[in-house]
């Protein structure tokens, strides 16, 4: 019995484990993706990004922030920076 419950102990803890590693690599494409809109709506050309960045993940992230319009108000671009995290955050979290 003893055997049973630290094992499922340690497969909770593995699962945690992975559950965090995932979680802080998707944080860091969210922050990508934070500069990244951040960048579009501020009207930085995308090729002076491009040349910041040598991670092909990065770079996708960049070229998707490039295909959505820049926003004229201050609110609008919030929104178009949060949407755009959001989105990014949740395909890191599906796959």
């Amino acid at each position: 019995m003893i055997k049973q419950v630290l094992f499922g102990l340690l497969l909770t803890s593995a699962a945690a484990a992975a559950t965090t590693q995932r979680q802080e690599f998707c944080s860091a494409w969210e922050d990508i993706a934070r500069s990244a809109m951040t960048a579009r709506q501020a009207g930085v050309p995308l090729t002076t990004m491009l040349q910041l960045v040598s991670d092909e993940t990065a770079q996708g992230i960049l070229r998707a922030a490039y295909q959505l319009p820049v926003e004229v108000v201050g609110a609008e671009q919030q929104n178009a920076i949060a949407g755009f995290v959001t989105k990014v955050a949740t395909e890191c979290l599906k796959s």
